[in-house]
């Protein structure tokens, strides 16, 4: 049976819960608004490089470390945001494509889109 040891609620929509098991297994649950799953975890591994990586397990629905220690990157993602920090995510760098519709109605893949975050 999970429990969540600590929880980060930055504002709306916007939280991270530290799940354990009983056999000390770390996982990770969050939601942010706009922003999906896999770009959460690949712009905190990104801006938080020295601590330890997270890769989000869509099957699961579940952030996952990539070892057990005391500083993960969506931990310190989340820290930062609740800090008043303004965080820039590229919704392209996702799983998903990004396309932007042209006026002479024509369709383009975007390199970028980027959203800027801030509590």
């Amino acid at each position: 049976m999970s429990k969540a040891q600590r929880s980060i609620f930055v504002g709306k929509k916007t939280y991270l819960d530290e799940l354990t098991n009983d056999l000390k297994e770390i996982a990770f649950h969050c939601r942010m608004k706009g922003i999906t799953q896999d770009v959460i975890a690949l712009t905190a591994n990104q801006i938080f490089p020295d601590a330890i990586q997270v890769q989000y397990n869509e099957k699961k629905g579940l952030f996952f470390p990539d070892e057990v220690g005391e500083k993960y990157s969506i931990v310190e993602l989340y820290k930062s945001l609740y800090e008043g920090d303004e965080i820039t995510f590229d919704l392209c760098i996702g799983s998903k494509p990004c396309f932007n519709k042209n006026k002479d109605f024509t369709i383009s893949t975007k390199s970028s889109f980027e959203r800027k975050l801030k509590f």
